[in-house]
């Protein structure tokens, strides 16, 4: 039987993981551990820093320039449509870019080491043998493939 469909879909080719753009496994996985945690923790300070900044605007030159043209416009408006485009790139990103990043990211998970894709691979091999096992057992005993699971002679 040998490997499973999933194995099969998840290698890397040969021609993703060499070449001019080889990526080098030289430094240790707790260094990419932390720069993952600091990318995720970035986003909320990211998120204050642009509310900071749209206020700060607001109070120094924006207000001035908005309220020309729409007189009745307030600050809490500015932050409403801030917070309304921000929603539509959060959703656009989600529907579009989304996937394409886990994508690239699944690749990337199934080209370097891998605890949980060595133990896949581990598990794809006991079951190859386990239904080569089974198919001997089977012919032994004459037993045949029935829908319900029971034997043929039954």
């Amino acid at each position: 039987m040998g490997e499973s469909r999933i194995l099969k879909q998840t290698k890397p080719r040969p021609s993703v993981s060499r070449g001019f753009l080889k990526q080098s496994t030289l430094l240790p996985t707790w260094l990419g551990g932390i720069l993952t945690q600091l990318q995720m923790s970035l986003m909320y300070v990211g998120m204050a820093n642009i509310f900071m900044l749209a206020i700060t605007m607001w109070y120094t030159k924006g207000a001035d320039i908005v309220q020309r043209f729409m007189p009745s416009f307030e600050i809490y408006h500015f932050l409403l449509l801030l917070v309304l485009g921000w929603a539509t790139v959060m959703l656009v990103d989600f529907k579009y870019l989304t996937p394409v990043r886990t994508r690239f990211l699944n690749r990337q998970t199934s080209k370097h080491k891998n605890p949980v894709f060595e133990l896949l691979e581990k598990v794809a091999i006991k079951q190859g043998k386990m239904e080569k096992d089974i198919a001997k057992i089977k012919k032994e005993l004459n037993i045949g493939e029935v829908d319900n699971g029971a034997s043929a002679e039954e």
